[in-house]
């Protein structure tokens, strides 16, 4: 029973302290009252750390854990330089390849794309786009 506030902090702290991802469902707890589903995705070596500071912050009085095996691509962020409207800038983007190294994922990293999305004045989305397709055309090319 806390609110959506102490949810919030719950969440950035779980982060800061070593949690992969955090996610919340809200969700109805014994005798119909609202509650939540907190989600946290971490290696085996932090989970204890991370039930302990997930009751500290949000009074739960207990965490169920499960271990689960987790399947990842290799990624690597590499920097690309950009210029939209006569503004440059440096955006990081994120590679992600399958086993055989071929390229099967661009993300341009969100931050990157916001700053400069507000240095041109431009919306977040067409930068998104723009970065996207100059990553592509940068690395059809090495």
């Amino acid at each position: 029973d806390v609110t959506g506030e102490v949810v919030g902090h719950a969440i950035s702290r779980l982060m800061e302290v070593g949690a992969k991802d955090v996610s919340v469902i809200p969700t109805t707890t014994k005798k119909s009252r609202p509650g939540y589903v907190v989600k946290v995705v971490a290696d085996k070596r932090d989970a204890e750390g991370l039930a302990w500071e997930m009751m500290r912050e949000t009074g739960s009085i207990g965490v169920r854990a499960y271990v689960c095996q987790r399947f990842v691509l290799r990624r690597e962020v590499i920097p690309i330089d950009v210029e939209l409207r006569g503004v440059r800038g440096r955006i990081g983007v994120k590679v992600v390849r399958n086993s055989d190294g071929r390229i099967v994922r661009l993300k341009p990293e969100f931050d990157d794309v916001r700053a400069l999305a507000k240095r041109v004045g431009r919306p977040v989305r067409e930068v998104m786009e723009y970065a996207h397709r100059r990553a592509r055309e940068i690395l059809s090319k090495a």
